[in-house]
């Protein structure tokens, strides 16, 4: 009780949660994107975090990361439905230049812009 180590791992822990700055979303506002098939963020919607919503069907929803140069950064699985592993959202997902989405057959998906976001630069995120 009162003991200085166990302050300081208290306060570390609720720390970084009291110094998280959000911003605004530029994308914030934009009509939602109902996703039917693979896409490419870029040519087919802007980079950007979104707000992942289970509409219909239910299975893997595999996202590939890439840099800016081609290169495999991260593969995010993910399992969308009733009864699975993430349910029927995902909530902030960064979305920078050049990942690919990839869906199971039979599922669809509505892409809404999340409203609040930590950074616009979004390969920031994966280069914890």
């Amino acid at each position: 009780i009162g003991s200085p180590l166990l302050s300081f791992l208290l306060c570390s822990l609720c720390t970084p949660l009291q110094n998280i700055l959000y911003e605004n979303n530029p994308l914030a506002g934009q009509e939602p994107l109902v996703v039917k098939k693979d896409l490419t963020v870029g040519p087919d919607l802007p980079a950007g975090v979104y707000d992942l919503i289970l509409v219909s069907g239910e299975g893997s929803v595999d996202v590939d990361i890439y840099t800016e140069y081609g290169e495999s950064m991260e593969t995010k699985n993910l399992y969308l439905g009733e009864n699975c592993t993430d349910g029927k959202e995902y909530k902030n997902l960064v979305l920078p230049k050049n990942a690919q989405i990839t869906l199971d057959d039979n599922m669809e998906l509505r892409l809404t812009p999340s409203e609040h976001i930590s950074t616009t630069d979004y390969y920031e995120y994966y280069n914890y």
